[in-house]
């Protein structure tokens, strides 16, 4: 120990200052560094659709070997195309996003095939809104499966079975919406933009081309679960009640062949639509109208007149 007021020679050490545990006294613990926030616990991921490609290249689209001219039809925008290869056979302004009333169903009804579980239950948690036009009839506390939910969704066109769905699926129906758009993007289609799963609304209505909608149905038609019920003429649903439902698509009365797919109602701001499927030997067409004076007509129309005047290869 050097002498009071001397200084250390350079490198010597110090001496430790006495502790209390040196002194007899209880040790005093150092307190322990400030610890990080443990990071938030993230959301449940929302379901996705795996993506995919349109459909895988295909066989050749068919001749047109009849010179014969289309019918004239009243829709503001109109398409068919080949069912095998999504060829456009007739097109009138079909590239135009136009409101697609109850025919946004058909990607609603798509996602619920890809995303759910068909036999699953669902209880319906009904918003408080009024679900002016075509309903299921569904009320807060019904417990359907989902499959009849689809039922529901695509003979009467349920605007209360899009919104029960799209709450199963996604939990919120504003999620739900901006997956169709996904899904849309997924299959390469551009011209499409959903808000709702249900296609109601004005000002904020969903907005989808006629090409767009056709090129949807012939994916959806591909599921043999959706072209099953979009097919089917009456249905009964058995849950916590009894509802009974008939398909709206006068298609599937009138012309042979026919086989979904759905049809919509845009009153003075979108008119009638279709989106139409139809077999004739090996081949399917598709048809799709926006704004259409008489959608069962003008369709069935372009359909056979796209039948009389194309010829298919063999595969």
């Amino acid at each position: 120990m050097p002498a009071a007021g001397v200084a250390p020679p350079p490198g010597a050490a110090l001496a430790a200052e006495p502790t209390a545990g040196m002194l007899g006294g209880a040790a005093t613990i150092p307190a322990l560094p400030p610890q990080p926030e443990p990071p938030p616990e993230e959301a449940p991921p929302v379901p996705t659709a795996t993506p995919a490609p349109f459909l895988p290249p295909g066989p050749p689209p068919p001749h047109r070997t009849r010179q014969t001219a289309p019918p004239a039809i009243g829709a503001r925008a109109a398409v068919v195309i080949d069912g095998r290869s999504g060829a456009v056979l007739f097109e009138h302004e079909a590239h135009i996003p136009l409101p697609p009333a109850s025919t946004t169903k058909i990607m609603t009804a798509l996602l619920a095939v890809e995303l759910g579980n068909l036999d699953d239950v669902v209880e319906v948690q009904l918003d408080g809104r009024s679900y002016w036009g075509s309903v299921m009839g569904l009320v807060s506390g019904d417990r359907f499966t989902l499959r009849d939910l689809l039922y529901g969704l695509m003979l009467p066109s349920g605007n209360d079975a899009a919104y029960a769905i799209a709450m199963h699926i996604s939990g919120s129906e504003a999620v739900f919406a901006e997956q169709m758009t996904a899904r849309a993007r997924q299959l390469g289609l551009s011209e499409t933009l959903f808000r709702n799963a249900s296609g109601l609304g004005r000002d904020t209505a969903n907005a989808v081309s006629a090409h767009d909608l056709a090129q949807i149905a012939r994916f959806a038609m591909q599921h043999p679960e959706f072209a099953r019920i979009v097919g089917t003429r009456y249905h009964t649903a058995r849950g916590s009640r009894v509802i009974g439902m008939s398909n709206g698509n006068g298609l599937l009365y009138t012309m042979p062949g026919a086989d979904g797919v759905k049809i919509g109602w845009g009153g003075r701001f979108g008119g009638q639509t279709i989106v139409g499927s139809a077999v004739r030997g090996e081949q399917r067409l598709f048809v799709a109208l926006l704004d259409t004076p008489d959608r069962t007509a003008e369709s069935m129309a372009l359909l056979n007149w796209a039948f009389a005047t194309h010829t298919w290869e063999e595969p």
